[in-house]
């Protein structure tokens, strides 16, 4: 821990130094803001004048600016694309984690206090904190496999959303350059490395709402120094305020040619909150107020820093990517969610009884290697990509009770020291048959290696795993701006290396079955792309995805275990509409019917498991003179419980963003959140619980095994920011 703070502190200090010279002149000025010599959305660099005249080339294919303005002829699928800055910009954000609700179809909600990663739905999947979803930042994971919460884990708020360039995503198992957690989807955030301006933000608002960014870039040598730092505080509406505190930091130099582009960036983050968990339906309006507390004590801290490198460069015929990374991580989590239903006695019933404390502090190391190659085969031309990526996460975490929100004295009950080994290997080559039909197919390789150390002998060993995940995907058009995609794949995710090894339990020491280390996914897409009509751009997809083996999330236990089999059936329609320059509309809905397989028929049913999406967004506006934007969330239809009788509430969100933008550089802004005031959930889950005042008039806890009940996180109540920003 000592060795991450020095890192933060040294970047810090760092960032104040390059404030000191903000207002220099920019450098290179033909690039684009993302610091590459005209970088398209895919990564492919325009060519040098030199090397106009050749045949076979690599050439720019796309600015993303908002939603990508057209992917036909380019993507490999109607569920891929790409969201820009100037979108992110017109996006009111309650948290940090909300970037990724650009993805079409992606909902991301909490459930615990403001500094816990987000909770995520997508394609009829509750991803917990991201077990089917991966997600990467410039290419550095964010998911953490056998991570002390649950397995994927993967919080976003180390980011400053002011430095996004643009979220690319892509759903399904049909890319081979993406492995693991990306069964539903993957999606990278590309940050950029120039500012065209320094800039301040200074934010204040309901609940105790600051914030303060100061960022900006200026010329050093032959390339460009960027940095920023963010400071912010929340309360929340809860009874318990959150009195959630974050310091994030980065800094980036970069340096781009003709040919290549180079960077090093360092990122620091460090956040500590309290915590109101979800509380019991049957106590809401009794005696727990609905932003109310049953456990006073969750809280949580966790920080995470990085040091980062990055090469690019291309010839004429060929582009080659190198990145290296180390990470340095920690989460200590305070939670409760059953009060006093393990550890209540007879006669004793307290509400922080069962409070347990998560604790994960890992470095992770990882490298990676990609090149794309032009070949040309007779009259046609190829694009053959392969590459490697590897990680080591060297992971101490440690499983305990608590009291008081502490770690209770001699209540650990389970501490690991584990090293995991995850390496790829990817190919996929890209020929047009015809000027109307695409070909993409690709293989991945994964292999695994953990070695788990323990108390318990029983629970201690290394164990290893791979698996082969074939792609093709088929491309027909475009015939009038439309374009028509077939795309089937292997995929997989893996389980927690703990869960590989183990064969007792560490609380009851009842035998327990080891897990599958790598489970297989299957999916198929079949999709339509049109931008036939001027300024519209749709997509509709129908999919399926199949599971060997689901990670189900415990609500009563904050942890995944494998699961049945499974499988899901769905549409997505996502519509763009840029109606004029300055007005935008965005309309994204989807249907998934999800089951599990090889159960009894009366429980296929997926716990949490969302069957409709709903999102709206409407922006006006340029950015000097008056601008503004609505969004309007809707997520409804989740099954609670296996056999279907216990369903949850929908959920329906509308927040805006209104402002003015003056020549000089200063804005206005005013944002809202839950504009229309409603109470409904955020999250669910059904389970059983205890509580201190369910006792019989003898004072015996009556049922000893709890009241089984929805559980529930509130979306937070109507509340306003005011932003004054100034660019110089």
């Amino acid at each position: 821990m000592r060795r991450k703070r020095l890192l933060f502190q040294g970047v810090v200090w760092a960032l104040l130094a390059v404030l000191l010279h903000f207002g220099g002149p920019a450098h290179a000025a033909d690039m684009s803001s993302s610091g590459y010599p005209e970088v398209g959305s895919m990564g492919a660099h325009d060519p040098p004048p030199e090397a106009e005249q050749e045949e076979t080339r690599f050439e720019e294919r796309m600015t993303v600016t908002a939603r990508a303005d057209d992917m036909t002829g380019v993507a490999a699928s109607a569920s891929e694309g790409a969201t820009g800055a100037e979108d992110l910009e017109k996006r009111p954000l309650l948290r940090t984690g909300e970037v990724v609700e650009t993805i079409p179809g992606v909902i991301a909600t909490q459930h615990s206090g403001g500094g816990k990663a987000n909770q995520y739905f997508l394609r009829g999947f509750n991803l917990d904190h991201g077990t089917d979803l991966s997600l990467s930042v410039d290419g550095l994971p964010v998911n953490m496999p056998s991570h002390g919460h649950g397995q994927g884990y993967a919080d976003l708020n180390f980011l400053i959303p002011e430095l996004i360039e643009s979220v690319q995503f892509r759903k399904g198992t049909y890319f081979a350059n993406v492995g693991d957690f990306s069964a539903a989807g993957s999606s990278d955030v590309v940050l950029r490395s120039r500012l065209p301006k320094a800039e301040i933000r200074l934010g204040l608002g309901g609940n105790d709402f600051q914030r303060g960014l100061l960022m900006g870039s200026t010329a050093v040598g032959e390339g460009d120094l960027m940095g920023a730092f963010d400071y912010s505080h929340y309360d929340g509406p809860w009874v318990k305020p959150d009195d959630l505190t974050k310091l994030n930091g980065m800094l980036r130099y970069s340096r781009s040619r003709s040919r290549s582009h180079w960077s090093v960036t360092a990122m620091g983050y460090e956040g500590d909150w309290q915590a109101s968990d979800q509380i019991p339906r049957r106590t809401v309006d009794r005696t727990v107020p609905l932003f109310g507390f049953v456990d006073p004590s969750p809280n949580g801290d966790s920080s995470r820093y990085s040091l980062a490198s990055e090469v690019h460069w291309h010839r004429d015929t060929t582009l080659t990517s190198i990145a290296a990374y180390a990470i340095g991580y920690d989460l200590n989590l305070v939670s409760n969610f059953t009060y006093c239903l393990e550890y209540g006695t007879a006669t004793r019933c307290n509400n922080d009884d069962d409070a347990f404390l998560q604790t994960d502090d890992r470095w992770i190391y990882g490298l990676s290697a990609d090149q794309s190659r032009m070949v040309e085969w007779g009259d046609r031309i190829l694009t053959w990509r392969y590459g490697l990526d590897g990680q080591y996460h060297d992971i101490d975490n440690s499983l305990g009770r608590a009291v008081a929100g502490e770690a209770r004295p001699g209540g650990l009950i389970a501490a690991y020291k584990i090293r995991q080994l995850m390496l790829g290997a990817y190919s996929d080559l890209e020929i047009a048959w015809t000027e109307k039909i695409r070909m993409i197919a690709g293989i991945r390789g994964d292999y695994y290696d953990a070695d788990v150390d323990t108390e318990l002998p029983e629970n201690r060993g290394q164990r290893d795993d791979s698996i082969l995940s074939p792609k093709l995907s088929f491309v027909f058009g475009p015939w009038n701006s439309t374009e028509l995609y077939l795309n089937w794949g292997w995929g997989f995710h893996s389980n927690d290396a703990r869960g590989w090894v183990a064969t007792v339990d560490p609380i009851t020491l009842e035998p327990i079955a080891s897990a599958d280390p790598l489970v297989r996914a299957e999916g198929v897409d079949v999709g339509v792309r049109t931008t036939f009509f001027e300024g519209l751009q749709s997509t509709l997809t129908v999919f399926h995805l199949a599971l060997d083996s689901e990670l189900v999330y415990l609500g009563d236990a904050a942890a995944t275990e494998p699961g049945p089999p499974s499988r899901r059936t769905g549409v997505e329609f996502a519509n763009f509409y840029r109606v004029r320059p300055w007005v935008s509309f965005e309309f994204d809905v989807t249907f998934t019917d999800a089951e599990f397989t090889d159960v009894p028929p009366d429980s296929t049913e997926i716990p949490g498991a969302i069957g409709r999406t709903l999102q709206l967004g409407l922006a006006l506006g340029e950015p000097i003179g008056w601008f503004g934007s609505l969004r309007w969330r809707y997520f409804g239809d989740i099954p609670l419980t296996e056999d279907g009788t216990v369903r949850g509430s929908s959920s329906s969100l509308l927040n805006g963003r209104f402002g003015y933008g003056f020549r000089n550089g200063l804005r206005l802004i005013v944002e809202g959140f839950n504009l229309l005031d409603r109470e409904d959930p955020d999250i669910q889950y059904y389970y059983a619980s205890r509580l201190p005042a369910e006792t019989s008039p003898t004072g015996q806890i009556e049922p000893v095994e709890g009241i089984e009940d929805v559980h529930l996180h509130p979306m937070e109540s109507r509340s306003l920011r005011v932003w004054l920003e100034y660019s110089f």
